[in-house]
């Protein structure tokens, strides 16, 4: 309860200014706005009742469509109260809009596409963090997108694609992930043991420490091979550099 109480104050504070916009006289509403909504919503957070505070906000962004920011709020705190369908119906409105700035429509893109992750709907969400890399301009929400579509492929399994875009992040970001993409390699090695195909399995091994040379797992399952083929020099080199790098791996 408390929580909501806390994510429903942006949402207030976007209201706040609408009620200001409107009270000034500086902008002529399509609708005539009852002010007193935005004080009956703030009563309701004075009086510890967010859920009716939550309807008061939701109909004074109905009411001003140029809120983008209340929108978007408003959208994130139903889908975290697992009311997906709502979160859907505000950002998709939001998607279609013709008039907002390109870092308005990448961030309700975006949103929306989280909402379909939380509705099970990965396909749409996956198509919708596409649409985002695909424009031109990078920004944030294109980094975002990325990271998204790198957990995504991990939680399907996907391993390949989970490599690609694990790398397509770093190029944008900068930011080092080779223990990532590592342990990619690795489960794509893992498959191909499954499957019998150990020269294979010593290829993804052998990318997965080119990517992250202390990647224990890796030299574990080199080692494993090692034994398998006898090849009993090459499983000491390799147990000794698990011993070096994860001893626990050995007990």
């Amino acid at each position: 309860m408390q929580d909501l109480l806390w994510l429903l104050l942006p949402v207030a504070a976007a209201s706040g200014w609408w009620w200001a916009r409107h009270s000034t006289g500086t902008f002529t509403p399509r609708r005539r706005p009852d002010h007193s909504d935005y004080f009956k919503g703030l009563n309701y957070l004075l009086d510890d009742k967010p859920d009716q505070a939550l309807e008061v906000f939701v109909r004074v962004a109905e009411m001003e469509r140029d809120t983008v920011e209340a929108h978007l709020t408003l959208g994130n705190l139903f889908r975290r109260r697992g009311e997906v369908d709502r979160a859907i119906h505000i950002h998709y409105n939001l998607t279609q809009r013709q008039n907002l700035a390109p870092a308005q429509r990448q961030r309700a893109i975006l949103e929306l596409a989280e909402d379909y992750m939380k509705a099970g709907l990965f396909d749409r969400a996956e198509a919708l963090y596409h649409n985002i890399i695909r424009q031109s301009e990078q920004t944030e929400h294109t980094a975002s997108a990325l990271h998204r579509l790198m957990q995504l492929y991990e939680q399907e399994k996907d391993w390949e694609q989970a490599i690609k875009h694990c790398d397509l992040l770093e190029q944008m970001t900068g930011q080092v992930r080779k223990i990532a993409s590592a342990h990619y390699c690795c489960e794509l090695a893992e498959i191909a043991l499954g499957k019998g195909d150990k020269e294979n399995a010593i290829k993804c091994l052998q990318e997965s420490l080119k990517r992250d040379s202390n990647c224990a797992r890796a030299n574990l399952l080199l080692g494993r091979i090692a034994i398998e083929q006898s090849d009993y020099a090459a499983a000491i080199q390799a147990l000794h550099a698990v011993a070096q790098q994860k001893p626990d791996f050995l007990s």
